[in-house]
């Protein structure tokens, strides 16, 4: 057992021919006489093998590699990770601070007054369905009519000042002319009907 110990270790030498005569002899001895580590040498050259297929796979890997600049990529890189980490702890540090169980009752008041606003409003703006009477004329609250005649009033309103404006406008930009032969248009007619 304590030679099979020595023998591990000396299988990777022995695999690339770096082993003095002396050990590779005593080596092979004890493989052809020690099943364990005949398979485990087997299984160091399979991976050797397999590795060295490789080799080729790495070599062009490895040539590709900026290797001036790769410092300089890592570093940026891991910076740019502990600023990312840092801006995340930020925002979680915030929720954290918001979510936080001294304010669950501001936020269930809240909430509560959504509710209720909600409701109320609903209530209040909710429109009820017309009504049609039995010949087929199509009842209508009171203050339906008290708001159309509302609106009537504000827009004849409307358009009264507006047309006001615009003969305002239209006798400020006329010339001075106009206006003295206006005014004693005016006199004249209210002089000759008293």
């Amino acid at each position: 057992m304590k030679n099979c110990k020595q023998i591990s270790k000396n299988m990777v030498a022995f695999l690339y021919g770096e082993l003095e005569d002396s050990e590779k002899e005593c080596l092979e001895s004890h493989i052809e006489s020690c099943e364990k580590c005949r398979m485990e040498l087997e299984q160091l050259r399979r991976i050797y093998k397999v590795a060295d297929a490789l080799n080729k796979d790495i070599e062009n890997a490895t040539a590709s590699v900026d290797w001036k600049n790769l410092p300089e990529k890592i570093v940026d890189t891991v910076l740019e990770k502990e600023t990312f980490s840092v801006r995340k702890q930020q925002r979680i540090g915030f929720w954290r601070f918001l979510f936080q169980p001294r304010f669950r009752p501001a936020f269930a008041g809240m909430l509560l007054g959504v509710l209720l606003g909600s409701l109320i409003t609903f209530l209040i703006f909710k429109s009820r369905p017309l009504q049609v009477s039995e010949n087929g004329k199509i009842i209508v609250p009171q203050g339906f009519y008290d708001k159309m005649e509302l609106e009537m009033a504000r827009r004849e309103t409307i358009d009264y000042l507006e047309k006001s404006e615009y003969l305002l406008l239209d006798f400020i930009q006329s010339s001075p002319e106009k206006f003295v032969g206006f005014w004693q248009s005016e006199r004249s007619n209210s002089s000759s009907s008293s």
